[in-house]
């Protein structure tokens, strides 16, 4: 079982160190809330675990294997609806199955060789493997839970406001079930059915999931640990 780890993290800004000896394992699985008071530094961490910042000192591994997601601060869509932006989330489903037609294809016209068709049942057991017959269905699911109606799956995706456009953001970082997912403050810009909603999808998540949040309810209904940074270090506590 994969593990995202950090060792010894340190990170200063002047002669103001916002956190020094950090050690954590998120495991597949963890549900972990990263809790502190305001301007404790916890953002800065999760930038620093995701290399968006470089830390001082430390060191954090994961598999290369292993995939991380978070949600984008600043949406850049390249799709012109909702449904194209929400679907691209899915690209390599989408590539993997075209392979599947194109060998469909030749497998109809006869041109397929013993080898060939050994390829196109490993094909099909990795495209199955991945949800790949469910994917479109997921995007509507995932869309719902968020708020989103089946006439705003063909909007302009630039046409959307400010929170429904982190709405969207947050809805590509799930679509794509990455093994390691960080979320900072996700019920921002969401109502009570929405978070009811993202609380059941946390909950059963398959991979490991490090969140902030100030809603100690909600951390208390998805976080199976809580990690508090305070006095410059974390403290762990069971969920």
């Amino acid at each position: 079982m994969g593990s995202f780890k950090a060792v010894g993290l340190e990170k200063s800004y002047g002669i103001h160190t916002l956190f020094s000896h950090v050690n954590l394992e998120i495991m597949r699985g963890n549900k972990i809330g990263l809790v502190g008071a305001n301007g404790s530094g916890k953002t800065t961490l999760m930038r620093v675990l995701l290399g968006r910042d470089e830390a001082d000192d430390g060191t954090v591994s994961v598999d290369p294997t292993d995939t991380i997601g978070y949600v984008e601060q600043q949406a850049v869509f390249s799709s012109e609806t909702l449904y194209d932006e929400l679907y691209s989330a899915f690209s390599d489903i989408i590539l993997l199955r075209e392979e599947k037609e194109r060998m469909e294809r030749r497998i109809s016209a006869g041109q397929s060789s013993e080898e060939d068709l050994k390829a196109y049942g490993n094909l099909v057991n990795r495209f199955e493997s991945m949800n790949g017959y469910d994917f479109e269905r997921h995007i509507r699911r995932v869309a719902f839970g968020l708020g989103f109606s089946e006439p705003d799956l063909t909007k302009d995706v630039h046409h959307f406001s400010g929170g429904q456009t982190t709405r969207i953001c947050l809805a590509k970082a799930l679509l794509r079930e990455p093994d390691f997912l960080f979320l900072d403050e996700p019920t921002n810009h969401l109502d009570i059915g929405m978070i009811e909603w993202l609380e059941e999808f946390i909950r059963s998540y398959r991979g490991g999931v490090l969140l902030i949040s100030h809603d100690r309810y909600f951390l208390d209904r998805v976080a199976s640990h809580i990690l508090e940074l305070e006095h410059q270090t974390i403290t762990s506590y069971t969920g």
